[in-house]
């Protein structure tokens, strides 16, 4: 057990010594930390779902096309770096940011 908690708090402080070190504040910090909890919770969660329509054979094949983002039309563009574009994925994974646990 103290390796995987070593290890954690090893990344994280590593991390943290970064952010400082090119002139970002901790809080900075977190919110980077708290948007990557996110994408990663929401990839693992419908990758997991994917798996399992897959293994009982209830999936489709996915179509994935590349296109070029229009940035001027995007309304949820945050200062040209961040944009959701109405996607579902990110909603589990933010819900269980959002949602206290007792």
């Amino acid at each position: 057990m103290c390796i995987p908690v070593a290890l954690f708090v090893i990344y994280n402080l590593h991390t943290l010594s970064e952010y400082l070190e090119t002139g970002f504040s901790v809080q900075s910090w977190w919110a980077s930390q708290t948007v990557a909890r996110v994408t990663i919770t929401s990839a693992w969660l419908f990758a997991v779902s994917s798996l399992i329509l897959e293994l009982f054979g209830l999936s489709s094949d996915a179509v994935f096309e590349v296109t070029q983002k229009d940035h001027e039309s995007s309304s949820s563009n945050v200062h040209g770096l961040i944009s959701f574009d109405e996607s579902s994925m990110f909603i589990p994974g933010t819900t269980m940011v959002l949602v206290p646990v007792r």
